[in-house]
């Protein structure tokens, strides 16, 4: 199945990111012991909050149960944040020390 996330012409290394996202949303339902407690609540502005649960509506394929399942907002919240998030911070980090 072929996604697409974020918009390529915005960002070179867009591709790079959707992958990276979308492997660790799949990675979280490969998992079936890991499912995530809620730790706290993200706050964000609620159009873009209703444009992120439209886009994750729009993947959640009535057709196809499996992305039903697994393709949810706190599966791509997880996913973006050990895929992305984490690794920018890091490596931002690394880039203030050097």
């Amino acid at each position: 199945m072929t996604l697409s996330l974020f918009p390529e012409e915005e960002d070179p290394s867009a591709g790079e990111l959707q992958d990276a996202v979308l492997r660790g949303v799949n990675e979280i339902a490969e998992d079936e012991s890991r499912r995530p407690l809620q730790c706290f609540t993200i706050k964000m502005p609620l159009p873009l909050y209703l444009e992120f649960k439209r886009e994750v509506q729009l993947l959640r394929a009535p057709s196809n149960p499996e992305t039903k399942q697994h393709f949810t907002m706190t599966a791509f919240v997880n996913a973006a944040v050990k895929k992305v998030i984490l690794p920018s911070i890091r490596k931002a980090d690394r880039d203030l020390v050097a």
